[in-house]
């Protein structure tokens, strides 16, 4: 157990040690704010406050755990065993940050909710993010920092485990906003996809859709059979988001009474996890729109649905989470960027929501993605499962997960794009899953 000594106790205090110490290093601890406690403990233990205690391993404390709301912070960055920090501290301190506030400042999304320009779509953008300016975007530093700083720790205090090799957990998410390309559309969509076809003189779509309407070839984004069978062979259990939203002006889906959808949900929840891919709408109308999605998806697929993904990305964080903790959702997926990959609260450990606004730990856990399907279609397919292999093994703790998202549309059936599933199927074989 390691003892943490600091001069006022605050929610956001415990709530990142339990995350760094219990979370991540699976590391009990205990805080006091008794002098005569700390110095009695003969085990491990800091001192996290503003002046040094004695020579006991000291963290000097930048004000931000022992605030309240939202305010404009000072960042300067600086580096530290060749890791970006901010939040520079005493020159006494055992590191020369304040590892504690810099992870909360990056955990709980603080910068988004100060005041910042949206991009055209609505959403935060990652340029201007801190880890966009600076360019440590796609590296997970809050792992990264704790693996550093519990080197420090286990010199001064070797009894403490060691550290052991990071074993990560490998996890692939599918984005079903569209299942079917052509089939199953209404007469006035496929009509819309056919003029489009012929302005453009793309006369092999325009075959394509023919022969598919004519039920002379398969839709090209019915892949479902196709990652079913890959994934089961080697031992993957992805996780579908499917999107089963009523029609609106953000998304182009299916009915949600179409017969063939319903069938397919039922068949894909046989084998797989199912649970809801959010739409742009319900993003806009959280508590009037989003329980009607769940009831729908719910009643086709006969469970409960706790598990959510935001189809286009996160428009808003504070509103968002604290819509879902309020709707009792218990686990959310949509930590990521849309555009670029990395790790967008500067982790891939997943952790629960802190609401900033009621400064409490919420019970909803967020699950970081380092990828969505829409950067990745924008690579090839070699260079997207390399970058992807490069991140992965840039993961330094075994509580760390390599969370990604595909969709059913990147591995669609036709001459032209055979290389998505024919690397989709290298580095499912390649990395099997045993356990």
């Amino acid at each position: 157990m390691l003892l943490v000594y600091t001069h006022k106790i605050t929610p956001r205090l415990t709530y990142i040690f339990k995350q760094l110490f219990v979370r991540m290093l699976h590391l009990p601890i205990e805080f006091t704010t008794t002098i005569e406690v700390f110095v009695a403990h003969s085990g491990p233990k800091i001192s996290y406050t503003r002046a040094p205690l004695g020579d006991a391993f000291f963290v000097a404390a930048h004000n931000l755990l022992f605030e309240q709301g939202v305010q404009e912070q000072l960042i300067e960055m600086d580096e530290w065993e060749g890791l970006p920090i901010f939040f520079k501290t005493s020159p006494h301190s055992k590191i020369p940050f304040d590892l504690f506030a810099a992870a909360f400042y990056l955990i709980t999304r603080y910068e988004e909710g100060l005041p910042h320009i949206k991009n055209k779509e609505g959403h935060f953008d990652p340029s201007q993010s801190l880890a966009g300016i600076n360019h440590f975007l796609e590296l997970p530093v809050i792992d990264c920092w704790v693996k550093q700083f519990y080197g420090d720790l286990i010199q001064a205090f070797p009894q403490l485990p060691p550290l052991d090799a990071p074993k990560v957990k490998r996890s692939l998410l599918f984005d079903i906003a569209l299942p079917f390309q052509y089939l199953h559309h209404s007469l006035l969509s496929n009509l819309g996809l056919f003029l489009r076809a012929l302005a453009a003189f793309d006369f092999y779509k325009i075959y394509e859709q023919l022969s598919v309407l004519l039920r002379l070839r398969s839709d090209p984004y019915n892949t479902f059979e196709f990652i079913k069978k890959r994934c089961l062979q080697n031992g993957w259990k992805p996780t579908f988001f499917f999107l089963f939203s009523k029609s609106s002006p953000f998304e182009t889906t299916i009915s949600i009474y179409n017969n063939a959808y319903h069938d397919l949900m039922k068949s894909v929840s046989d084998y797989f996890k199912v649970c809801a891919l959010v739409s742009v709408k319900s993003q806009h109308r959280l508590f009037e729109a989003l329980p009607e999605e769940l009831k729908y998806l719910e009643k086709e697929i006969h469970r409960e649905i706790k598990t959510v993904r935001m189809s286009q990305g996160i428009i808003s964080v504070s509103e968002l989470y604290s819509a879902l903790t309020e709707m009792e959702i218990e686990e959310d997926y949509s930590m990521g960027y849309a555009t670029v990959m990395g790790y967008r609260a500067g982790t891939a450990t997943p952790y629960y929501h802190y609401d900033l606004s009621h400064e409490l730990q919420s019970p909803l856990r967020i699950y970081p993605v380092v990828a969505s399907a829409w950067v990745l279609k924008n690579m090839t397919p070699a260079a997207a499962f390399s970058k992807l292999e490069k991140l992965y093994t840039g993961l330094p703790l075994s509580s760390c997960q390599h969370i990604f998202a595909m969709t059913n549309a990147l591995l669609k059936k036709n001459k032209s794009e055979k290389s998505w599933n024919k690397a989709f199927e290298a580095y499912i074989n390649k990395h099997e899953i045993t356990s």
